[in-house]
């Protein structure tokens, strides 16, 4: 069974993935908004991960994995900007593998 950090490194992966997708913005789908938009959950996605990393108990766990799915909650408005089938089929995908690896991270 993989270990921890290996799902940590998982959902730090997606993360970045769907991050940098910087051309799915809701408001309008041109990219100019992603960042800013989604600064909030990535703010607390690093915050999470520090203490995390500093203190791993289960609270802290339990709270990097709720930051990871505010950030997945998040990124759902941005299937909009999925302008094609296979594209849409992909972000859907990537979502429920993160939300999968998610719950896989044991606390």
């Amino acid at each position: 069974m993989p270990s921890k950090r290996y799902h940590l490194a998982a959902l730090i992966l997606l993360l970045f993935f769907f991050f940098s997708c910087g051309d799915d913005a809701p408001s309008d789908c041109d990219g100019s908004n992603f960042e800013f938009e989604l600064r909030a959950e990535f703010d607390a996605i690093s915050d999470a991960a520090i203490a995390y990393s500093s203190d791993p108990s289960s609270s802290n766990c339990n709270a990097l994995k709720n930051a990871y799915r505010a950030y997945l909650d998040a990124l759902r408005p941005y299937r909009n900007c999925a302008f094609n089938g296979t594209t849409r089929q992909r972000f859907d995908a990537e979502l429920d593998a993160a939300e999968q690896a998610i719950d896989q991270f044991a606390c």
